[in-house]
């Protein structure tokens, strides 16, 4: 990352995943396999407005209303980002 200013902009976002309805078990380690690799992403939000690159510094997840065999119907999670700044 580079220097930005003081004060590195962070974004801590929350969320919820409903794996039986879109996506599948494989999200958060998917969004686990993308921080490891350290590369910056483009953030987009809902609208498809694009707000530069950022880097996943943090994941927290927690799995809840499991169906038979222990596969959960919901998870939830937090993640924490900064923004990367020019190259």
């Amino acid at each position: 990352m580079q220097f930005v200013g003081p004060g590195a902009e962070q974004i801590n976002l929350e969320g919820v995943i409903y794996p039986h309805f879109k996506g599948g078990l494989g999200q958060i380690e998917g969004l686990k396999a993308a921080a490891d690799q350290g590369e910056p992403l483009l953030l987009v939000d809902g609208l498809g407005q694009v707000w530069e690159k950022w880097v996943i510094m943090q994941i927290e997840e927690s799995r809840e209303v499991f169906l038979k065999g222990g596969v959960p119907r919901k998870i939830t999670f937090k993640m924490s980002i900064v923004r990367y700044g020019e190259d």
